[in-house]
């Protein structure tokens, strides 16, 4: 098999001989190299006028409508079961994919994934409103996939433009009942080269499959539901099961078969706890009507031969004219992707000390001296601060420097796991706590934190009931897996992080206040941004310089106005919102400096009055503060939501009922909204 970069060299030698006007087709040895269609993809992309050679895309390559469309892909997105795109989002992170939704009109409405190849991509102008066709952007796999209804993927030289060839783009298409009709969803999926093996596309299939059960519309005839389902072209590896709404198994795809080594013959029409009892827990999904997703499962393959395998299984529901009308279940073996998160493994988190956390501010100096003496100390910490401030980076930096530092540091959001599921995360369980439970059991969090330290992020909004059973493990430090009667020792220490008020918690019921005593021993609390003006140029002098040697910039200072309006900005984000403000404005700015005019706009409300040697700031609202917000004006539908409740907040002068009642929205659903964006 011929070396994938050897074979870049080649593809590329056949597009540059393709593009001068060689008959490259006519050579046999080519199509063993390049497939025919995309050949004609990049003659088709030249002739269109393309500029195979800019570093970034045009303008015109954007459809500034997206964002009118956005509704279509939240109906599509939150309709569906929230714990299983967070893990797959979480999945793609960790191996260095980023993952863009794209509409049928081809341009991207929604992106997800590693932050750093996202950046790098919006460099390049790749980013939210992006359209993928090829008059825009050249040979990719996202017209592929449109037209072949199947996993595509083009490789390196294969794509037309030149900032696609670091890449690898893999792409595939489906139809969504939460659609208008002839609607549909793409995901392109994007991976740099240097992380680019054919192991991936195994990946890519196995998300196929999951995505198209979710998908599906088809009429309750099982010839129908079958050859909706198997004839599609997946991966060998993803296994397919397909049953009515009894729990009866209506056929199974060819790799499954294979693998089992039985006929369809003898398993169809029969039920599925009678063929498959290691699969029984996916019939819960025909009573709850609720998916389950990446569930642990193993199954025997060849009972003769005792031989068993570990699999993730997916089950999902399939609808016609609002009725359930069967199941299908998914099974991927554990050893495709075990091996694609290993070989990431190396690129872990990094961790913060204190020499890290930066600032001169004399209470934000007393507060990091407070966490520095709780690194010393035995006791549980209390982080308390509003979204952004650094609650994560001062536990790992307490962690780090105690003398727990060469043991692990686990951290748990508990607001991002679902409340069925925390109590087997926190304390794992044994083997036969359920079926389908691996057999040698899984560690939960405080058992693989064991001798060092546990954060707990978003503390207040773990479950009541799970906080008595956290109190009794903090008083007596031992630790029972779910199904097992056995008892763990525990040598931890808990950080506890939370942005709510925990005294209004508890006075309104929803947190234990002999909780709240327990790590209330060690309180930090952490000042937000505006009360540490003195450390603002500081901080973002520290984000140009990383940004400006991430993007190979000559940007080495920010202008005097630029600081000013930096600093009398309110923050509502904090830290991390002035680090994606030097960020965006690196991107922006002309060397050497970043001026004013690089700022966000809702920064440069605040604007120095006309004299530069006064120092006073005019805080003014925008000539048009009553306007209607169009989201054309947006690159995003989240900078939309946060201008459009900033406006309507100051066209009824803060009265919260009536933006709710313009927005036709709830109140609740408008705090949350407020909350989310940092709106005060």
């Amino acid at each position: 098999m011929m070396d994938e970069d050897l074979r870049q060299r080649k593809v590329r030698e056949i597009k540059e001989q393709c593009l001068s006007g060689a008959r490259v087709l006519e050579d046999n040895s080519v199509k063993n190299l390049v497939d025919e269609s995309i050949v004609k993809s990049w003659l088709n992309s030249s002739s269109l006028g393309l500029n195979r050679f800019c570093d970034v895309l045009s303008p015109a390559s954007s459809d500034r409508s997206t964002l009118r469309r956005i509704p279509d892909f939240m109906l599509y997105s939150l309709k569906e079961n929230d714990f299983y795109y967070r893990s797959k989002h979480e999945l793609l992170e960790r191996l260095g994919i980023a993952l863009l939704y794209i509409d049928s009109h081809l341009s991207v409405m929604h992106t997800v994934g590693n932050p750093a190849l996202l950046e790098e991509l919006k460099r390049k102008n790749i980013k939210f409103g992006t359209v993928f066709t090829e008059e825009s952007i050249g040979t990719n796999a996202v017209p592929f996939a449109v037209h072949s209804k199947k996993v595509h993927v083009i490789v390196g030289e294969e794509h037309f433009l030149e900032i696609l060839t670091p890449y690898t783009t893999a792409a595939f298409s489906f139809y969504h009942g939460g659609l208008e009709e002839n609607e549909f969803v793409v995901n392109c999926y994007v991976v740099q080269m240097t992380k680019y093996s054919k192991t991936l596309n195994t990946l890519f299939n196995f998300i196929f499959s999951s995505e198209l059960q979710r998908s599906i519309l088809i009429q309750p005839k099982e010839g129908e539901l079958k050859n909706a389902v198997i004839n599609y072209n997946l991966n060998q590896h993803t296994h397919l099961i397909i049953l009515d709404i009894n729990g009866i198994i209506i056929d199974i795809n060819d790799a499954l078969k294979d693998e089992i080594q039985h006929t369809a013959q003898l398993i169809v029409g029969r039920p599925l706890k009678s063929v498959f009892p290691e699969l029984e827990i996916a019939l819960s999904v025909l009573v709850t009507f609720e998916p389950l997703s990446m569930v642990n499962v193993r199954l025997s393959t060849n009972k003769a031969m005792h031989n068993t395998r570990d699999y993730y299984m997916n089950c999902s529901l399939v609808k016609s004219k609002g009725d359930y009308i069967g199941m299908i279940i998914s099974l991927i073996e554990k050893d495709r992707t075990a091996s694609l998160l290993s070989n990431n493994a190396k690129n872990k988190k990094k961790s913060f000390a204190f020499n890290d956390i930066v600032g001169d501010d004399p209470d934000f100096l007393a507060v990091k001296s407070q966490a520095e003496k709780a690194a010393n100390s035995m006791s549980n910490v209390l982080i308390l601060g509003e979204s952004g401030t650094g609650k994560e980076l001062f536990a790992q930096a307490i962690h780090y420097a105690s003398h727990r530092s060469n043991k692990p540091f686990v951290a748990l959001n508990c607001a991002a796991i679902p409340s069925s599921l925390i109590e087997s995360e926190l304390f794992g369980y044994s083997e036969g706590a359920f079926t389908g439970a691996k057999k040698s059991g899984n560690p939960g969090k405080f058992e693989l934190a064991n001798g060092g330290t546990i954060f707990l992020d978003e503390i207040a909004e773990m479950p009541l009931p799970l906080q008595g059973v956290l109190l009794r493990i903090l008083e007596e430090r031992k630790i029972v897996r779910l199904g097992s009667t056995k008892t763990i020792d525990l040598d931890i220490r808990i950080i506890a992080a939370t942005n709510c008020d925990l005294q209004q918690h508890i006075k309104e019921g929803r947190f234990r206040l002999d909780l709240f005593y327990r790590f209330n021993v060690f309180k930090i609390e952490l000042p937000p941004l505006r009360y540490r003006q003195a450390d603002i140029p500081l901080l973002a002098h520290v984000f140009l310089e990383k940004f400006a040697t991430a993007t190979d910039k000559n940007i080495t200072t920010i202008s005097q106005d630029a600081l000013i309006c930096l600093k009398e900005y309110f923050w509502p984000g904090n830290i991390r919102e002035l680090r994606n403000v030097i960020e965006y404005a690196v991107n922006v700015a002309e060397p050497p400096m970043i001026r004013l005019q690089d700022l966000p706009s809702e920064l440069r409300i605040v604007v120095r009055k006309a004299d530069a040697k006064v120092d006073e700031i005019a805080v003014t609202l925008p000539p048009d503060y009553e306007r209607i917000v169009e989201p054309d004006e947006f690159d995003s539908y989240d900078d939309y939501e946060r201008e459009q409740v900033k406006v309507l907040l100051r066209k009824h002068h803060g009265n919260k009922s009536f933006v709710a009642k313009e927005m036709n929205i709830a109140r609740t659903t408008l705090y949350r909204k407020m909350r989310k964006h940092g709106i005060h």
